[in-house]
């Protein structure tokens, strides 16, 4: 989706506002599109239809199965809206950057003199029951949790500012040490009553900054 933003804004733009019409607004064509989203081969049109899932599924959020099929369930908004402008905004800004998808260990073994790496990986749970480490088929579980914190330690060693986010958590602690941690609170809004919807704390890992 980000390739074609950055490419082709203006087909992007007209084939996400398509989607964002009344009819597509209920369950059922929810689930007919996110079904066709998942056996679509990358496109215009698939970027269309995660622009879609994105504004009209829960909370916005990105999840999925063990076989690779999003599975957020239908979210029942009013009237959702197609972000066009944030979406030109984006392409603006994506002339100046290279997206890679590939895996962080190949981002890391790219990093040349100067570049500063910042990561952003599922978070540690908070406790046994807010685990979130699945958004995608493969996981990431806490083997890849302590690769990636080496990483960033060894990036910093190379010479590479290297950041990494997480839940403050006595493992992320223990995970990150030697790293300077910054604390703070996050407002969470996953959970589906807002009354539940609480602060969460959070840490940011700075190795070699």
């Amino acid at each position: 989706m980000y390739q074609f933003i950055k490419v082709d804004v203006d087909a992007v733009i007209e084939a996400a506002e398509a989607l964002f019409v009344p009819r597509n607004n209920e369950a059922e064509a929810f689930y007919e599109l996110r079904l066709e989203f998942n056996q679509a081969v990358t496109s215009v049109r698939k970027s269309a239809l995660f622009i879609y899932l994105n504004r009209h599924c829960f909370n916005g959020l990105c999840r999925y199965n063990a076989s690779g099929g999003f599975n957020v369930p239908f979210g029942k908004y009013s009237g959702p809206t197609c972000p066009s402008a944030e979406i030109r905004g984006f392409s603006e800004f994506a002339q100046r950057c290279e997206f890679h998808h590939q895996s962080f260990e190949e981002t890391f073994a790219m990093a040349e003199e100067g570049d500063v790496i910042y990561c952003d990986p599922p978070y540690i749970p908070l406790s046994a029951t807010s685990n979130f480490t699945s958004y995608a088929k493969d996981g990431f579980g806490p083997e890849m949790q302590l690769l990636l914190a080496r990483l960033a330690r060894d990036a910093a060693s190379n010479g590479n500012p290297s950041f990494v986010s997480n839940h403050h958590t006595p493992w992320a602690l223990e995970i990150y040490a030697g790293a300077r941690i910054e604390t703070f609170d996050v407002q969470r809004l996953i959970s589906s009553k807002a009354a539940t919807r609480g602060m969460a704390p959070e840490l940011l890992a700075i190795y070699g900054a």
